[in-house]
């Protein structure tokens, strides 16, 4: 069982994290590219989109507006991103 996190650096920028647990605590195994600037990422969740039997890391870019909805992938150690589709938000205002 794996944990997907928001991590957040103060000169980087936001990024989506995998972790997995261990006796000692939790192992880094993935991680995206920061975001840049007044940006931000919110986890979706993961599961096989594409039917290749490897769950996909769902991720919005940007998700209070017309964000990005970008799938990754994990290699060796890197979440790579696979594709991204525009107009999409997980936040509602109010």
């Amino acid at each position: 069982l794996e944990e997907v996190l928001v991590t957040l650096r103060t000169r980087r920028g936001a990024a989506v994290a995998l972790f997995f647990p261990t006796p000692a605590g939790l192992k880094l195994i993935g991680i995206t590219r920061p975001v840049q600037g007044e940006r931000w990422v919110s986890a979706v969740g993961a599961a096989d989109v594409d039917g290749d039997g490897r769950d996909e890391i769902l991720v919005i870019t940007d998700p209070a507006g017309n964000g990005w909805l970008e799938l990754y992938t994990l290699d060796r150690g890197r979440l790579i991103q696979e594709t991204r589709y525009y107009g999409f938000s997980n936040m509602v205002p109010g």
